[in-house]
């Protein structure tokens, strides 16, 4: 086995592993936005007009750490991606 192969499925490894991260991440805040809507959806059920407003900036305050987040890996993620490693 010549080292082009080994280099070109190594490659390939990388490249499956970045498109991977970038897939859970969106399922991982899919996943958390979708669960802020339920809790609103079910509060406005429960109690009409007092507890969702908690809800409601809860789900603000929530969804800006989140982005804050999700930013910042995406920032490293990226940044690691690109820079060479140095041995």
């Amino acid at each position: 086995l010549s080292y082009g192969a080994i280099f070109l499925f190594v490659g390939l490894l990388h490249l499956v592993g970045h498109a991977v991260r970038v897939l859970s991440f969106s399922f991982r805040l899919f996943g958390n936005m979708t669960a802020g809507v339920i809790l609103t959806a079910v509060a406005i059920y429960i109690v009409p007009l007092v507890v969702p407003s908690v809800f409601y900036g809860l789900e603000v305050l929530f969804g800006l750490i989140q982005a804050l987040i999700f930013a910042g890996l995406t920032a490293v993620f990226g940044y690691a991606a690109v820079s060479t490693a140095e041995h």
